[in-house]
């Protein structure tokens, strides 16, 4: 599936569940059955953010898939992650340990033919795909390591390590794709899109443990943070959407206490104030430009909740009141 379906599909049957699952999965082999004489039905969200493959799916039925070699069929995905959310499921990839992943725990596998995974009834799983290609991408603009890769080993975390981070973004990514109006510019999707998934790879980098983690961490220690990198990346992605430290911390990739004093510390404000700022002059931009229609609209969108407030802060900042921003007659 290269498009994302707006809504989840609730598909029941044991042929169309099958038809489902080899038109998103072309590359594997499966068997699934009917459990305790419950009919078999799956509940099906796919997301593609940007390069990043996102699946969630509810499955009632047992059964299990392989991963075959398929040349042009498979993703060249050098990571993926998964995460269980009810219930668990079982790994053997080749060559390695069987692993059994319990409920809410984290596992991290490259792509690896013949892999097998077996699923229980009532399994509920979310998958992300990082492609090869994005991961070097991302190390070479946000951390300037030019590298052929980091390799992932299979490997199970519990729900208390910090790669956590990486299924409450991915999940508010979803929402937040999913609640954007179908009127949304095609410039503007693509803008968000990339910005989400350079947050979540900075974050697959940082926390998920790989052959350059010791790299990545001593690169992080000289010069600005990742960590404000990352937050200013995230804030500047949702400008026009409700922003909390916690999320922000997040997008980050750190604990709301760290991402508080390394702001204080690089940049003398706090990711809240920044966030304000930048709000601010986004607003003045987009007046300018007739973005916004008026300062109503400006003040709302970018959620000042008060409007005089909203005016003498733009006034502090720029040195004029909003309503004197027009757009250019150039």
């Amino acid at each position: 599936m290269t498009v994302a379906d707006p809504d989840p599909q609730h598909i029941s049957g044991l042929d169309p569940v099958s038809d489902a699952l080899d038109t998103l999965f072309p590359w594997e082999t499966r068997h699934i059955e009917p459990a305790d004489g419950e009919p078999v039905s799956m509940t099906l969200l796919a997301r593609q953010v940007g390069a990043i493959r996102l699946i969630e799916t509810e499955r009632h039925y047992n059964g299990w898939s392989r991963t075959d070699h398929q040349p042009g069929a498979a993703p060249e995905a050098l990571a993926v992650v998964g995460f269980t959310l009810a219930k668990g499921l079982m790994l053997e990839p080749p060559g390695s340990r069987r692993l059994v992943m319990a409920e809410n725990e984290m596992l991290v596998t490259p792509y690896r033919p013949g892999s097998q995974i077996w699923r229980g009834f009532g399994s509920s799983t979310l998958f992300l795909s990082f492609p090869t290609e994005l991961i070097i991408d991302v190390l070479a603009r946000h951390f300037h390591l030019p590298a052929d890769g980091p390799s992932f080993e299979a490997q199970l975390l519990s729900e208390r390590h910090p790669g956590h981070g990486l299924r409450h973004l991915a999940q508010r990514v979803i929402e937040d794709i999913g609640a954007l109006p179908k009127t949304t510019p095609p410039r503007v999707r693509d803008l968000l899109m990339r910005q989400y998934q350079d947050v979540m790879t900075s974050l697959l980098l940082l926390h998920v443990p790989h052959s350059l983690s010791d790299q990545l961490r001593r690169a992080s220690q000289g010069g600005q943070p990742q960590h404000v990198n990352r937050a200013l990346d995230y804030i500047h992605a949702n400008l026009e959407r409700p922003l909390t430290l916690e999320a922000i911390a997040i997008g980050a990739g750190c604990s709301p206490r760290q991402l508080q004093l390394v702001f204080r510390k690089h940049l003398g404000t706090t990711p809240m104030g920044m966030a304000k700022k930048l709000r601010l002059e986004a607003a003045e931009a987009r007046l300018r430009t007739g973005h916004y229609r008026n300062v109503t609209e400006a003040a709302v969108a970018l959620h000042f909740s008060n409007l005089g407030r909203f005016a003498a802060e733009f006034r502090a900042l720029f040195g004029y009141a909003p309503h004197q921003a027009r757009p250019s007659t150039d």
